[in-house]
């Protein structure tokens, strides 16, 4: 089977994933063997992380953006909720302190 470079190209997923019958391999392979153009599409294919951002579709882009946006969310959550805790937990600490104080005070002057 003799393949052009659109339809190279459009098969290079099925081939680096596998998931391509072994004639299709053969003829990708024995078209990467004589296309330079195609051969560095598929170098660049291979190595392309996964959801770089000319590889998403708009819904994958519009996921992303939601996600990110609820990871900054969370993030935020986080930080506010170990704020309270520590200004709750400072706040204890002074208020056992002036307790302490005055029982001092109330040991000493009372007796």
């Amino acid at each position: 089977m003799k393949l052009n470079c659109d339809m190279t190209m459009d098969l290079v997923a099925l081939y680096q994933d596998g998931l391509a019958s072994e004639s299709t391999n053969e003829a990708v392979e024995s078209h990467l063997e004589t296309c330079a153009r195609c051969r560095e599409y598929y170098k660049s294919y291979r190595i392309a992380k996964p959801f770089q951002e000319e590889f998403l579709t708009v819904q994958e882009r519009e996921f992303a953006e939601v996600a990110k946006r609820l990871r900054a969310r969370k993030l935020w959550k986080r930080i506010f909720t170990c704020s309270y805790i520590l200004a709750s937990i400072a706040a204890m600490m002074v208020l056992w302190l002036r307790l302490q104080d005055e029982d001092e005070f109330d040991v000493y002057h009372v007796k």
